[in-house]
């Protein structure tokens, strides 16, 4: 229930337990003296007021988390979830942070990390973490907290630039790297470059769709990896931009590419479509797309998120 009062406005809930919450001009309400009280099909509530004007109150999406909620920085690239619900945080260059019943913990290279720069992650079902560093290579964090680390001088990884990592169906590990894609399976390295087919050596995203092909997005383009077969997307055969950043299929089937100034893009039957800041997007840069269960894409990038 929602109060209008001349000192502001109060919302008194009876379930589970009685709470009275109060909001006034000191938690940015324009006036205390309150006169209509009205709320919208999308859940806003609308407040007048005496000489304040009107103003929207909407419940807040997001919560922020910085160096005093007990990050060690405030720069992050890959967030991954676990099996046990914990998340799991790459600074830049601040260490790993596991974040796990409201708190959060550090790891950092004098606990075992090659270095602090942690660009990819990739948390298995078994409890392992997959952890990518640039310039330390790839690194196993297990389940009993030891790391062991994979690097161009003692595996055949082709540099230690690590930024992609994904599992697929199989059980292959791939590894994008900015000198080449890797697939790592019953311990063997295999690397792909240019001259295999990729697209471009420099890797940035990696997943798999429903009929099992691999996806690779790079610095000058997209790749699909099916059958030992590479089949390259760029700016000349329908790509917006050609640094690719993200990729994501919806359950029909249509194929969506994140791209480095281009905006969004979409591959269905055989043909894109360019979604920007013309179209309503709220900047150019995708670098990460997540479907919520409501069919929403959330995107990140150089501004901020944005929901559609």
């Amino acid at each position: 229930i929602w109060i209008g009062t001349p000192a502001g406005i109060a919302s008194l809930t009876l379930e589970p337990a009685e709470q009275v919450v109060a909001l006034d001009a000191n938690d940015g309400l324009s006036d205390n003296e309150t006169r209509a009280l009205l709320e919208d099909r999308e859940g806003n509530l609308w407040v007048g007021t005496l000489t304040g004007g009107l103003n929207r109150l909407k419940k807040r999406q997001l919560t922020a988390y910085g160096r005093e909620d007990g990050l060690p920085g405030d720069t992050v690239v890959p967030i991954a979830e676990d099996s046990e619900g914990g998340i799991w945080i790459g600074m830049t260059c601040g260490g790993l942070v596991r974040y796990r019943d409201g708190r959060f913990t550090t790891f950092a290279a004098s606990d075992g990390l090659p270095n602090d720069c942690v660009w990819s992650l990739y948390p298995d079902p078994d409890g392992t973490l997959w952890i990518g560093t640039w310039g330390g290579g790839l690194t196993r964090r297990d389940r009993d907290g030891r790391f062991a680390t994979y690097t161009a001088a003692n595996s055949a990884l082709p540099n230690d630039e690590v930024l992609a990592i994904f599992r697929d169906r199989r059980g292959s590990l791939w590894i994008g790297t900015t000198a080449g894609l890797v697939r790592f399976r019953d311990g063997e390295f295999t690397v792909f470059r240019q001259k295999d087919g990729l697209v471009h050596d420099d890797v940035r995203f990696i997943t798999e769709d429903r009929e099992g092909a691999i996806w690779i997005g790079t610095t000058s383009g997209a790749s699909r990896y099916m059958g030992g077969t590479f089949t390259n997307y760029t700016t000349a055969n329908g790509l917006s931009a050609n640094f690719v950043r993200a990729i994501h299929q919806t359950d029909d089937g249509t194929m969506w590419f994140g791209t480095y100034g281009g905006g969004l893009d979409r591959l269905a039957h055989g043909r894109f479509t360019h979604i920007t800041v013309r179209q309503g997007m709220f900047e150019n840069v995708v670098s990460r797309i997540l479907e919520d269960r409501h069919g929403n894409f959330w995107m990140t990038g150089n501004k901020g998120i944005a929901r559609v």
